[in-house]
């Protein structure tokens, strides 16, 4: 269409710090007990399935306390996150078994998958038991 601008050239620095920008943003409000925000970046197939009032019903079994990026890898529009998150699970009940369980503090390796859609990067939902919901 003549007269329209075209969109938005980004270089891949600024991909990039956007995505950092973007994951600091997610583990700060997680951490902060906060998880309004987080499902906004999640990607849209998770989006799709999963209602935001059952998403924020559903969180906060994990109480996080702290994370940190030690890897960004970026190949076209996916990027691979690699960081360490600290998480420990107050006593709480199991919902399937009833039973009452707790998790000490604990550090685990927490790889991400981010996708470019648009204009910004979102967090490929992939619970460690399933495959994500699409392959991007």
């Amino acid at each position: 269409m003549a007269g329209l601008p075209g969109p938005a050239q980004i270089s891949e620095a600024e991909r990039k710090a956007r995505l950092e920008q973007r994951i600091k943003a997610l583990w700060e409000s997680r951490v902060a007990g906060n998880y309004e925000p987080s499902y906004d970046m999640f990607d849209f197939a998770y989006k799709a399935t999963t209602p935001k009032k059952y998403y924020l019903d559903s969180v906060g079994v994990i109480t996080y306390l702290s994370f940190s990026v030690n890897d960004i890898s970026i190949a076209g529009n996916e990027a691979s996150v690699k960081m360490k998150v600290k998480y420990e699970i107050k006593p709480t009940l199991e919902p399937s078994t009833g039973k009452k369980i707790t998790i000490p503090p604990v550090d685990a390796d927490v790889p991400n998958t981010w996708v470019w859609v648009g204009n910004d990067w979102y967090l490929v939902y992939a619970p460690s038991i399933e495959p994500p919901m699409l392959k991007y």
